[in-house]
């Protein structure tokens, strides 16, 4: 059957079925050809969204002209969170503010408040970052929790409400599994002042994850806060024995941990807080399945 005997609704199908078989240039030729012919806020955002998912390397990717001509037709949740995410990722905050914002007039997702307030976490806007945050933590699914939970603590230490980010960080750390504990983990816990809690879970973070000199830097340093000048030595050495064994790191790179180390002992302890919140997936709502919705 030729595609000009096809309906709007038939070529998006072929595209998505193409696109979930890993077929990727035959649904790219669909979701064109559906855009071009069948101009509509479906067909341009759902071309939109290939685009910018499976074409990130082409200096010429059309993803936001498609997706902005798609508001034009008609304003709607779906173009407004990739566009978002789009300048999320290219660490444009304030036009991926705007989107998101224009999205969270239309419908409320947890992901949609947790990849705003990280955009906002990056402008140094906490306050406001805390508030989506929190509001992620409602809706998202239990087993996820954890991800706005640990951002939101993140945010009450760059506000100095230790307090708060104190009790925060008690009732995430009840809802993970310890033995996942990773130096993210133990970043929020020495900028909550729980020194204790890095120094007794530092060990288990070694074994299951790769070290870095930044997070050595805060380890060693709640040693020293705590006085515990020995057990800063002994993980040290326990510490340069694992980072040996890292193939992917130069001599000069060793070297840094030697650095880090010798400031940690010299320092009163870091007011910055080194933590790089996570962003969630929202491509389950990229793509619009029929034609003809109305929702969203």
């Amino acid at each position: 059957m030729n595609n000009k005997d096809l309906g709007s609704e038939e070529i998006n199908k072929l595209a998505l079925q193409n696109l979930f078989s890993g077929k990727l240039n035959e649904a790219q030729n669909f979701f064109e050809i559906n855009a071009t012919e069948n101009p509509s806020f479906i067909t341009l955002n759902n071309f939109g969204a290939f685009c910018y998912k499976n074409l990130r390397t082409d200096k010429s990717n059309p993803a936001i002209s498609l997706l902005k001509s798609a508001l034009k037709h008609k304003n709607n949740f779906r173009s407004n969170i990739i566009l978002g995410d789009i300048y999320l990722y290219n660490k444009k905050y304030n036009y991926a503010n705007s989107f998101y914002h224009d999205a969270l007039k239309l419908s409320e997702i947890a992901e949609l408040h947790n990849n705003y307030a990280i955009s906002l976490y990056y402008q140094k806007k906490f306050t406001e970052a805390k508030g989506h945050f929190s509001q992620s933590i409602k809706m998202i699914d239990k087993e996820y929790k954890y991800i706005p939970a640990s951002s939101e603590v993140a945010s009450l230490i760059n506000i100095k409400d230790y307090n708060q980010a104190s009790d925060t960080f008690d009732l995430l750390i009840q809802k993970i599994d310890q033995t996942e504990v990773d130096f993210s983990l133990l970043h929020l816990a020495y900028g909550c002042r729980k020194y204790d809690f890095v120094i007794n879970n530092c060990y288990k973070a070694l074994e299951g994850w790769v070290i870095n000199d930044i997070d050595y830097k805060y380890i060693i340093s709640a040693f020293v806060l705590e006085a515990k000048l020995d057990e800063a030595q002994k993980f040290k050495i326990e510490v340069f024995k694992t980072i040996q064994e890292y193939e992917f790191l130069n001599t000069k790179q060793i070297q840094q941990f030697d650095i880090s180390y010798n400031k940690a002992i010299s320092s009163k302890g870091f007011d910055e807080l080194i933590y790089v919140p996570e962003v969630l997936s929202q491509e389950y709502l990229y793509y619009f399945d029929k034609i003809d919705e109305l929702d969203l």
